[in-house]
């Protein structure tokens, strides 16, 4: 089994996250005294901010599908799109 990684090669370690407005907080150590409107018990599990997808083909329903929520629910937040030469670029606006 490999062992998690808090992303920067570091090993993994367990802590708590909480979200106020549009930010993401990592808290570590006793959280009992944290009020919160919604609790998710994720022990056991990996908690990441968020995927990259280094090869997507959304580029071809971007304008038709801003919000592409497939790729949302899987927990992608950012694409890289274009490398095969499919995309709107050059974009003209009319």
């Amino acid at each position: 089994m490999v062992e998690p990684s808090d992303g920067t090669g570091n090993p993994g370690y367990a802590g708590s996250i909480a979200v106020q407005g549009d930010r993401i907080k990592i808290l570590r150590g006793d959280v009992s005294f944290v009020e919160s409107k919604r609790e998710i018990k994720a022990s056991g599990r990996i908690i990441c901010p968020g995927f990259i997808d280094m090869h997507a083909h959304s580029g071809l329903v971007m304008l038709s599908q801003p919000e592409h929520e497939p790729k949302v629910r899987q927990g992608i937040t950012t694409e890289l799109i274009g490398v095969d030469g499919n995309s709107y670029a050059p974009f003209r606006n009319h």
